[in-house]
């Protein structure tokens, strides 16, 4: 409680000091400089506020008029080919989920012109780390 007073205290003070500045700036007389720059703010805060309010509008359009998702998109994985274009070669994917390790391993080939890369993935009963 005391800390959200402090906040509101410090916000409001700082909202004054701010005031009384822009107060003195007010004062002053102005230059065509500074008319320019307040019409360039004021422009850019206008194009700003426009811009804002119409990528709301599109976005509150497009909630409307489309379905809500109930569920994730499906996601067609090629399970032939990692990243790197590698083709893939597993066990039986039930084989690799009971396993508590796999092993990946990267197999290089030479065809005749026609170099590929293969990874295999294989279930191991043990990590294979000595003691």
């Amino acid at each position: 409680m005391l800390r959200n007073a402090l906040h509101i205290t410090a916000a409001a003070l700082l909202w004054i000091v701010f005031v009384y500045y822009w107060s003195i700036v007010l004062r002053r007389p102005m230059s065509a400089d500074t008319k320019t720059a307040l019409v360039t703010l004021s422009v850019l805060t206008a194009a700003s506020i426009a811009f804002l309010t119409a990528w709301v509008f599109h976005n509150v359009r497009i909630h409307r008029t489309m379905n809500r998702r109930k569920t994730r998109r499906g996601v067609a994985l090629d399970v032939r080919h990692d990243f790197l274009g590698r083709r893939i070669v597993m066990d039986p994917p039930a084989a690799l989920k009971r396993s508590s390790y796999i092993e990946v391993e990267i197999v290089r080939s030479f065809l005749p012109g026609d170099p590929f890369e293969r990874k295999i993935f294989r279930p191991r009963t043990s990590s294979g780390v000595k003691s």
